[in-house]
């Protein structure tokens, strides 16, 4: 982790200005962070990014309806000393685990205030536990709705939320007490139903049906 010798720089990607405004304000009364600048989407910031390397790029996971799991990882390769934060309206029972197994940092959602976000940021920053309640691996099922028209059962819902969340199908196995080829033929079933050729085309379809319900 980046020890605090000087203030942390803050980049973020967000396409709502008040958001901006918003850290800049609270950056400017933190002394352990210095704001750098705002963009509103990954290919405008891109050049910037390259110029400044900040510390830290505060990322939005949906802009627009695009899903921005797997850009988490794009961004990990174009500028490796640069730590990604997700910063999101969507839940992070569902997506927390799937964006740090892209190599977020850490997972941030919008109902948390500037402050609260930058203070979490600091403490995984530091390599402390910030895990947040609501981030307790739990099986629930608010997807159970937009998943309705592909005729999944509430086992599969189940499995589902598991694999969206970034778990392999041995953790799934252990969680359920199942063995690796029951999950992983119950996984094949739900991807056929989805219409999806992969897991990660099956979260990217998750992503997008829970983006129009939140």
């Amino acid at each position: 982790m980046i020890p605090l010798a000087r203030p942390w720089t803050l980049f973020l990607v967000d396409d709502h200005p008040v958001i901006g405004a918003g850290f800049e304000l609270a950056t400017l009364k933190s002394p352990a962070f210095d704001w750098v600048g705002t963009a509103p989407s990954l290919p405008a910031a891109a050049s910037r990014l390259e110029q400044l390397e900040p510390d830290v790029l505060i990322l939005d996971l949906v802009i627009g309806k695009e899903i921005g799991v797997f850009s988490i990882s794009d961004c990990r390769i174009a500028w490796p000393n640069t730590h990604v934060v997700i910063f999101s309206s969507m839940p992070a029972t569902h997506f927390a685990q799937a964006c740090m197994a892209e190599g977020a940092l850490h997972y941030c959602e919008k109902s948390d205030s500037p402050n609260e976000v930058l203070s979490q940021i600091a403490g995984a920053l530091r390599g402390k536990s910030v895990r947040r309640p609501q981030e307790v691996t739990t099986v629930t099922r608010p997807m159970t709705a937009p998943l309705q028209p592909f005729g999944l059962t509430p086992r599969e819902v189940d499995l589902l939320t598991f694999l969206a969340r970034g778990q392999s199908a041995r953790e799934i196995a252990e969680h359920f007490g199942k063995s690796i080829k029951t999950i992983s033929a119950q996984r094949d079933t739900i991807r056929r139903k989805l219409g999806c050729r992969s897991t990660r085309e099956m979260t990217a379809l998750l992503s997008r049906l829970l983006a129009e319900k939140w």
